[in-house]
């Protein structure tokens, strides 16, 4: 475990920083809508005691939905144990008109990883296994040269080597069950020397549900449901929901973007499309039962009659990994303070769009669910969380903006890493099109450099002699891609 000092004197434990991850999101995409609370709308809030961040959240989720970023979404605040701001915007089925209920519930694809996180945590406590373990000392298929010295902390902040998209076969739906699939993953080793690198790999997790699987006697997903959901009272979440089982009529219905806009991609009738638990990902539940898991974690692994964690395991959990400080044991550490005794800002997202934050030091917890697939809004909508709390700093932007024929030189067909984009005009600035992705809004901080209102990305254009832009460098934090106009 590693030591922390809790001695640490800090005149204000604000004063933290906020640690970079060295990964970005697997897709690029969303039009983002400015932020423009309403006086009148803020002044009613305040009077019913929601704070400036929360009233700021919620307006930005009602523009999303209102520029179609996201087909629907749902909005739940919980702060000092009350519920202060709970909503459901937009629809469940467009096709059909029926509007999102509130705590509707949600598949939650990645956020699924610290309950399989915490479920290996707890075997730890109950001495089946020690983190440091090879894995396989309990996986016989990771018995080879590639993997025999894998270890399960290893998986737990990924940095066992393997990648993204984690399976041979690419998806892990073309296997019969998570045995096989992790037996394919192990047979092929991981891309990149174990213990030398972070990369997000879903493969990490699969591992980890199966060791859950082998020690515990039971399959993973029933050690989760009886050993988590059960204890917590989380009656709405489930970790393989076929049709026709009870509140499979409760499931909101999945969208994914395409060039004419959002389609449905799955129907709350359809079969699941993993058939079986992935570890990875594959829970349903609703934003009321996940605060349940998140207000536990919070709490130091107690809610006050039970007790999954001791205080000291959870503190490991969200300590820095060993190779990327943004990254725990299954959990994005989202803001670190100088005073070690207050845990960090931590939670997870998944990739319909979902997002679960946990802000102890306003001892609050935010969660925003859509289920609108190639849509930012949730990375956004974490990014925008932290800006309003002072964790990260507001962006400022040029209050005189480029002059128009700047904006037709910088609009057209350019191509990035062999794909197309389209640089539009918007009315504040420009967005980046590419046919799979809603659009990305930027907006300018100069005649030639605009920004994401965000996220660390930029687009700098350049100009030749006749003043015509015929490329741009993109910037993803530390990374910067090429553009050059086709």
């Amino acid at each position: 475990m590693k030591k922390q000092n809790l001695n640490t004197k800090q005149k204000n434990p604000r004063e933290g920083t906020f640690r970079r991850s060295r990964c970005f999101p697997m897709s690029i995409l969303l039009f983002l809508g400015l932020i423009s609370c309403n006086p009148g709308g803020q002044k009613q809030e305040k009077a019913a005691g929601i704070p400036d961040w929360a009233v700021t959240a919620r307006t930005q989720v009602e523009q999303w939905v209102e520029n179609g970023s996201v087909v629907g979404a749902g909005l739940l605040i919980i702060q000092d144990g009350k519920v202060i701001l709970q909503e459901a915007y937009g629809m469940n089925d467009a096709e059909r008109g029926i509007p999102l209920q509130k705590n509707q519930i949600h598949k939650i694809h990645s956020m699924t990883k610290p309950f399989t996180g915490t479920a290996i945590l707890m075997l730890m406590e109950e001495g089946m296994l020690d983190l440091d373990d090879p894995v396989s000392d309990y996986l016989e298929a990771f018995r080879n040269d590639e993997c025999r010295e894998i270890t399960i902390r290893q998986l737990l902040d990924h940095t066992a080597g393997f990648v993204q998209p984690a399976y041979p076969r690419g998806s892990i739906d073309l296997y019969a069950d998570l045995e096989e699939a992790v037996t394919d993953l192990a047979a092929h080793g991981p891309e990149h020397n174990p213990g030398t690198a972070y990369h997000y790999s879903d493969g990490h997790s699969a591992t980890l549900g199966m060791i859950v699987t082998k020690r515990s006697g039971m399959p993973v997903e029933e050690f989760i449901a009886e050993r988590i959901f059960e204890p917590l009272g989380m009656r709405d979440s489930y970790c393989l929901l076929k049709p026709g089982q009870p509140d499979r009529s409760r499931v909101c219905n999945t969208y994914r973007w395409t060039e004419d806009g959002y389609v449905k991609a799955w129907d709350q009738g359809d079969e699941p499309e993993t058939p079986f638990f992935r570890a990875s990902g594959g829970i349903y539940t609703t934003p009321g039962d996940y605060a349940r898991f998140l207000g536990l974690i919070m709490n130091g692994g107690s809610n006050g009659q039970v007790r999954l964690l001791k205080a000291s395991t959870l503190r490991e959990a969200l300590s820095p990994g060993s190779l990327n400080d943004a990254y725990g044991l299954h959990w994005e550490l989202l803001h670190h303070f100088e005073d070690t005794a207050i845990l960090p800002v931590f939670g997870h997202g998944g990739s319909a769009g979902t997002q679960a934050m946990a802000l102890p030091e306003q001892n609050a917890m935010v969660f925003y669910f859509s289920q609108s697939r190639g849509t930012l809004t949730s990375e956004f909508f974490k990014e925008m969380i932290l800006q309003e709390l002072g964790y990260k700093e507001k962006k400022h932007f040029s209050t005189r903006p480029p002059d128009e024929w700047l904006y037709e030189s910088y609009t057209g067909e350019y191509r990035i890493s062999g794909r197309p984009w389209t640089v539009e005009r918007t009315q504040q600035g420009i967005c980046l099109k590419s046919g799979r992705l809603v659009p990305i809004d930027f907006r300018p901080v100069s005649d030639s450099v605009f920004e994401q209102p965000y996220m660390d990305w930029s687009v700098t254009f350049h100009r030749n002699a006749e003043g015509f832009a015929d490329n741009f460098s993109f910037r993803l934090g530390e990374r910067i891609v090429e553009a050059i106009r086709e």
